[in-house]
């Protein structure tokens, strides 16, 4: 469901109540904050990274067997670096051609490969969104 106006000044007010020495910009730094952690619990990411097989889905799994002296503890670190290998190539290849094909004109700074790309625009959206949200309930002026 979405967040309503009157939940933002609620938040707005709450943060206000709760710290009176907040300045305005924090105040609405604040709200920004509180309204896109709840639009990304309702908008999760897309593409994510398939689940691992139980109990090899933890990176300290890895960690723990970095250090491998036996044959069986580097068989063992083999096949978890293997599994997390085949999980990244299926998220990233669960992404759509067009995204993909949008990611190798634009190349943008930091983000090196298509799946990133898409969390990257998904992320911007969010941000948008949050904005236009904020703005509307609290009645702020765009600034360019």
């Amino acid at each position: 469901m979405p967040i309503s106006k009157a939940e933002i000044v609620a938040i707005r007010d709450q943060l206000k109540k709760d710290d009176p020495a907040l300045t305005p910009a924090q105040v609405l730094q604040g709200v920004r904050t509180l309204v896109h952690s709840r639009l990304q619990g309702e908008k999760p990411p897309p593409y994510p990274l398939p689940p691992a097989p139980p109990g090899k889905d933890s990176i300290d799994f890895l960690k723990a067997l970095d250090g491998a002296t036996t044959a069986e503890q580097r068989r063992l670190h083999d096949e978890a670096v293997g599994i997390l290998a085949e999980r990244k190539a299926a998220m990233h290849a669960s992404v759509p051609k067009d995204v993909q094909i949008a990611f190798h004109r634009e190349r943008p700074p930091g983000i090196n490969d298509p799946h990133h790309y898409a969390q990257m625009l998904h992320g911007k959206a969010l941000w948008e969104e949050t904005d236009k949200l904020v703005g509307d309930a609290l009645a702020l002026k765009a600034v360019s």
